[in-house]
């Protein structure tokens, strides 16, 4: 008898560990398709945006040591600039950028990049800029809705990008 108890009590707290679960997914996946953003949505979103900056610097690292491996530097190369929004008329601009991100991860007192983040131009959702490099680099965040399959269902999500990235002189820099 104690033992069929047990089971029922551990079927429930199952139960209602797995219900728990699917209710905090649903609404992580609600937030990238809703219609109107809270301000919750906005932090999570600039976070996102934060992480994108750092995986350029980590990803351009990535490259850099494979430079005997052209295969993986190819997928690495490839993957780059799907962080970035652009029109293709951009690509000298991002060349540049991606240019100093290996500049500034080559010189011998580099370490992890930190950002601070400045007051955004109108139309943005935020903007970074690097704080601990020479030059400074400076990027806006935008959130754009695009179109993502999933499987055989295509779906428009919310979707954050670096856009407008800047290489910032001395004086120029915030």
């Amino acid at each position: 008898m104690i033992k069929i108890k047990a089971i029922l009590v551990c079927i429930l707290i199952f139960n209602y560990c797995t219900a728990k679960s699917q209710s905090s997914y649903t609404r992580l996946e609600k937030r990238f398709n809703k219609s109107v953003l809270s301000a919750q949505d906005s932090l999570a979103f600039k976070k996102q945006g934060l992480q994108k900056a750092q995986q350029l610097f980590y990803q351009t690292n990535l490259y850099l040591q494979n430079s005997q491996n052209l295969s993986n530097q190819a997928y690495i190369a490839q993957r780059i600039p799907q962080l970035f929004y652009k029109a293709e008329e951009d690509t000298a601009q991002f060349n540049a950028v991606m240019e100093e991100v290996r500049q500034i991860q080559a010189q011998p007192n580099f370490e992890q990049t930190e950002f601070s983040w400045l007051q955004p131009p109108k139309g943005k959702l935020a903007r970074l800029q690097t704080t601990n490099t020479k030059p400074a680099l400076q990027f806006d965040l935008i959130l754009i809705k695009e179109q993502k399959k999933f499987g055989d269902l295509e779906e428009a999500v919310w979707q954050v990008f670096l856009t407008n990235p800047q290489i910032l002189k001395p004086k120029e820099a915030n």
